[in-house]
């Protein structure tokens, strides 16, 4: 192409410098055909020209170039992207549908510009549909396309994830109303325009926009991200378009995994009288770059996006109209059977959905029932018949009703009320969230725990219009009615490419017969497709061994072909990983990485090893930095019989080993969350470190604390249990104790009485009279905040008697304080001024200011509501310095 499109003295021209290279093609009919002739590879005999050099070409084409503004501030960029779940055109497993783009990865280069010197305003629109983009181009200089494209359409989506093409001529109209300097398209055919078809980027330049950067051919996700980092890089440091995209082809060539010729894929366009424009160079300046997001709520971080999540076209398209805050229904059901994929399509779901909801709560209510219960309703195949089953001393209901109530921020929940007390005060709630601009979105993963209740059902029925509730369950519900969204298993096709798509992660390779047979006996049932994949893997048989093992053992459906994979991953998890598997299942919802070491007493490598093998065989799942993992239902059952084969005495010491680990884990939040010197100290150090405020940092402490404590609480309760179990009374106490100020502070005040209970009859039989007599407060406290006046009273004045005898003085402080304040709310005024007169004096004389900011605080309080107005001032008075001085702002509020 070089030696019969370049005359010898433009080589020789060429040869001389390195200044950009400008083709230009005339109005003629047959520049359509010269135009698509691969120009980018255009190569001298030195190599290249379009990778040493900038390349442009020049397009003449009807139409006047508009006044394009050259406003001061920073460059506007409208980042669109688009990545439809369906063409209903097609078979949802047609190969023809749209690859799913994670639009979310694509965004994190626009991120990761935020706060560079380069004053440049991205404006990131996520899924946009024709009216959003139209919408969205106004007052903006530069778009950025992130989609998918053909030659004369661009491919945007309808509301309910469906495809809407946009052709040449809703582009051509649209486009001249908006004075754009610069078009970018990651979108594959968007650059091409064969013989007697208008292209997209013609049809821009057609519509006024001087400078348009399209693909020429299809590229691939990795190489356009590749591209576009390096073409922003330049753009920042002050290259021109044209020698940015130099660059950008190198960096595309520099990149592992890229086919060779994909470098040559972006093309550049440009109007000739953009030449003479100042339109080449992004503005210069300290910035920052900032990146606008379209608001969205705080997303689950233990519920990420599914990778690989493969199929589904249409029940994504169903849930996208079911749950649509404009069209949709309050309540939809996702029903299928375990394994089948029903969590990973609503976390699918709710990550694509999210911007469209002010709100949004998940909630599996297996994570807030013990694993003790989850064990007997794994093992009950009899459904849905029968009442509420019981769960310790509540009903699975109301610890799912507790759970619900808290996670909406219901005031006054206490922990011990009965479902059907909790049903008005959920309701009002979701109407008061729905009244916000957008509605809240509720996902209730794995209902059919708790469906049979009638307080449950009643919930449903009397969802709020604007609510949207998203629930997945095994079976169907009883007595409501809402769209139902069945799961089977995946079509051939799917499962062919979920196959390709878990073989390409674990680096192994599968032929389309091969996996044809494994769909079919297998059933489609995706976490046995992953069992499959994940044992090749790591070699522990090959396809043909699997396959013959599936035809030997008969099977022929998902169930059969489930129990004999996963046979086959146990043996290939060994006896360490059989062990490691059966002691994860102690744990509701999940463990942390160190808690499921200490159960198995191992040192790390051994552990780690065991680990790493029942990750890598899909036996068990983890966050992405492996700090949490936790069972799918179906790996829990069988889990839990591997637990019935361990020894007795080997269980109750794995437990004691665990409850060791979650109460140091346990000492730390309790530590964030009670005002200390000591966290003071360390807040100080930290704030000065990180350039933040003292109270930035304690507070993201306790927000640290209380999200550790809600996700650990089930385990932290049954570890009470597991140390009491052990003899080990002094654990049993630390624990109960470290639970204390979480369990006051969230009101769950019957497990404060059943932890502190089992504790003090620990430390009684222990004869641990100083643990006795902490617990006693501990537990006067709880009766405290819960108005049982009697009990507390009895419990402060139990362990005043222990403490003085001890001569526990700071405990004798405490304990005199919080007897003190049920007098207080009791109205019996003396009583408590001579509790907190006994007080003040120990705390002054330990010198626990905050202690003694507090007594003065409280007898300032009884003053006031006596009408003794001047010494409530002078209390208050004392007690102001003392909270200032230790930077305690919430004491100094009150």
């Amino acid at each position: 192409l070089f030696e019969r499109a370049i005359p010898p003295e433009a080589a020789r021209v060429l040869a001389a410098d390195t200044a950009p290279l400008a083709l230009g093609f005339s109005s003629t009919e047959g520049r359509l055909s010269l135009s698509d002739l691969p120009w980018e590879l255009l190569n001298d005999g030195r190599g290249f020209l379009s990778r040493r050099r900038g390349m442009v070409r020049l397009l003449e084409v009807g139409g006047r170039l508009p006044d394009i503004p050259l406003r001061e501030g920073p460059l506007e960029v409208l980042v669109a992207m688009a990545s439809p779940a369906w063409n209903p055109d097609l078979p949802p497993y047609d190969r023809a549908q749209p690859v799913i783009i994670r639009l979310d990865r694509e965004a994190d280069l626009f991120r990761s510009l935020g706060g560079e010197p380069f004053p440049v305003r991205f404006h990131l629109r996520f899924h946009v549909t024709p009216s959003e983009l139209d919408e969205a181009l106004g007052g903006r200089d530069v778009l950025h396309f992130v989609g998918h494209g053909n030659v004369g359409f661009l491919v945007l989506e309808n509301r309910d994830g469906t495809c809407h093409k946009v052709d040449v001529n809703w582009l051509r109209e649209r486009f001249s109303l908006y004075p754009l300097r610069l078009v970018l398209f990651t979108s594959c055919l968007t650059g091409a325009g064969p013989a007697g078809i208008a292209g997209v980027a013609q049809t821009l330049l057609e519509a006024g926009v001087p400078i348009v950067l399209a693909m020429f051919q299809a590229i691939s996700d990795r190489a356009g991200r590749a591209f576009y980092r390096r073409l922003y890089a330049g753009l920042k440091d002050g290259e021109p378009l044209y020698q940015a995209l130099a660059s950008a082809r190198r960096a595309v060539v520099d990149e592992e995994g890229i086919p060779p010729w994909e470098w040559a894929t972006p093309v550049l366009f440009a109007r000739p009288k953009a030449l003479e424009l100042p339109l080449w160079t992004f503005p210069s300046g300290p910035g920052p770059a900032e990146v606008m997001e379209p608001p969205r709520p705080a997303l689950p971080p233990l519920v990420p996006r599914p990778e690989p999540f493969v199929g589904r076209r249409e029940e994504r398209v169903l849930l996208a109209r079911y749950l649509d805050p404009q069209d949709g229904v309050p309540l939809t059901v996702v029903r299928g059977e375990g394994g089948m994929g029903k969590s990973a399509l609503a976390a699918e779901m709710m990550h694509r959905l999210a911007g469209r909801f002010s709100f949004i709560l998940w909630l599996s209510a297996r994570d807030v029932l013990p694993a003790d219960y989850l064990r007997r309703h794994l093992a009950d195949s009899g459904g849905l018949a029968g009442p509420p089953p019981e769960v310790g001393e509540q009903p699975a209901d109301a610890r799912f009703f507790h759970a619900l109530a808290r996670a909406l921020g219901v005031p006054d929940v206490h922990g011990d009320e009965p479902a059907e007390s909790l049903l008005q005060p959920i309701l009002r709630r979701l109407e008061e969230k729905a009244a916000a601009p957008r509605p809240p979105l509720l996902i209730l993963d794995n209902l059919e725990t708790v469906a049979v209740s009638l307080p449950v059902q009643n919930l449903l029925r009397s969802l709020p219009r604007r609510v949207r509730c998203l629930v997945t369950s095994r079976h169907a519900l009883p007595a409501v009615e809402a769209p139902e969204v069945p799961l089977q298993g995946l079509y051939p096709e799917e499962v062919g490419e979920l196959l390709t798509r878990y073989a390409g992660v674990h680096g192994v390779v599968i032929r389309s017969e091969e996996a044809t047979e494994l769909y079919r006996r297998a059933g489609g049932h995706p976490f046995t497709l992953r069992l499959a994949v994940a044992q090749v893997q790591k070699g522990a048989m090959t396809w043909e061994e699997a396959l013959q093992g599936l035809r030997d053992a008969r099977s022929e459906t998902w169930k059969e072909a489930f129990d004999y994979i996963f046979r086959r991953s146990l043996e290939a998890a060994g006896e360490e990983g059989r062990r490691a598997l059966a002691l994860l299942s102690l744990f509701s919802p999940l463990a942390r990485r160190e808690v499921w070491a200490a159960a198995t007493g191992w040192e790390e490598t051994r552990f780690g090893r065991a680990a790493a093998r029942l990750y890598d065989l899909s036996l068990v799942e983890a966050t992405p930095d492996r700090a949490l993992y936790r069972l799918q239902e179906l790996a829990r059952a069988q889990a839990e019989v591997l637990l019935g084969e361990v020894a007795a005495e080997e269980v109750a010491a794995a437990k004691h080993r665990a409850a060791q680990a979650l109460n140091g884990w346990a000492g730390r939040w309790n530590a964030l969350l009670s005002p200390s010197e000591r966290r003071r100290q360390a807040a100080q150090a930290a704030a000065r470190a990180a350039g933040r405020s003292v109270e930035e940092v304690e507070r993201a402490g306790e927000e640290e604390a209380l999200a550790g404590f809600e996700m650990e609480a089930e385990n932290l309760v049954a570890a009470v249990e597991w140390a009491d179990q052990a003899g080990d009374a002094d654990l049993t106490v630390r624990l109960a104790g470290n639970l204390a100020r979480f369990f006051g502070l969230r009101s769950r005040w019957p497990e404060g009485v059943r932890t502190h209970e089992r504790a003090l009859a620990a430390a009684r039989r222990a004869g641990d009279r100083r643990g006795e007599g902490k617990t006693l407060t501990n537990l006067g406290t709880v009766y405290l905040q819960q108005g049982r006046w009697g009990e507390a009273v009895e419990k402060y004045q139990q362990a005043l008697a222990i403490l003085r005898a001890l001569g526990d003085r700071q405990g004798e402080g405490q304990t005199l304080t919080g007897l003190g304040n049920v007098y207080l709310q009791q109205g019996r005024w003396g009583e408590a001024v001579a509790c907190y007169e006994q007080a003040l004096p120990i705390f002054r004389a330990l010198g626990d200011r905050r202690g003694e900011g507090q007594t003065l605080n409280n007898l300032g309080i009884v003053y006031r509501l006596q009408g003794r107005w001047e010494e409530a001032v002078e209390k208050y008075q004392e007690a102001l310095p003392i909270f200032r001085a230790l930077g305690d702002r919430y004491g100094e509020g009150l």
